[in-house]
């Protein structure tokens, strides 16, 4: 997450993080950082509820929500966060618009996510005609596969049920599974980004 953000000035920032899950990112802006407000989204009403009982502090608040369909007025933010979930969404089209809507002129967009190169490709030529500017792409595919080699075999040791290992080492990527043989042949890559948008 600390690479994600990078240089992006967050103090006294008004955040938004699209698909928060249980609340990683608010951990982090909570430590590190002091944005003026902080909202998480995500479509699991039992994520968002998680997030609500663990993650209480003055400024963040966390609720139900569609990306597609964001619940959140126009030019609200000056940051927007989505790490490694657009991917899941039925309409990325309708993510990027709601991007355009509710960030403010020169906010960024702070992004990360695992996509075909040729996937990630067609979506920044989209945000570039939206009138964001690439300020950053970053392949980390292989530091992402070093960290499966040292660290998913453990994580995967949580999880007793066979089908919910199954699952999750498919989500892990760990070493062997789908997930870690397409990064290792270049079918998919992991990429961070920041955009800048110019609309005035």
């Amino acid at each position: 997450m600390l690479e994600v953000i990078g240089d992006t000035p967050l103090g006294g920032r008004d955040v938004l993080d699209v698909s928060c899950g249980r609340g990683s990112v608010a951990v982090i802006l909570q430590a590190h950082f002091k944005p003026r407000s902080y909202l998480g989204i995500d479509l699991s009403e039992e994520a968002v509820a998680f997030c609500q009982a663990h993650h209480r502090r003055e400024g963040f608040e966390f609720c139900a929500g569609d990306a597609q369909a964001l619940p959140a007025g126009e030019q609200c933010f000056d940051v927007v966060i989505n790490i490694e979930a657009s991917h899941n969404y039925p309409d990325i089209g309708a993510f990027y618009r709601e991007l355009g809507r509710t960030l403010r002129p020169g906010g960024r967009f702070l992004y990360a996510d695992l996509m075909a190169p040729e996937v990630f490709d067609r979506h920044v030529e989209h945000l570039r005609d939206m009138g964001f500017t690439l300020l950053r792409g970053v392949d980390i595919t292989s530091n992402v596969l070093r960290s499966c080699r040292e660290t998913a075999e453990r994580r995967l040791r949580a999880y007793s049920d066979p089908e919910e290992r199954a699952y999750m080492a498919h989500f892990l990527a760990v070493p062997g599974s789908q997930t870690y043989r397409a990064m290792e042949q270049g079918l998919v890559s992991y990429r961070l980004y920041t955009f800048l948008t110019d609309r005035q």
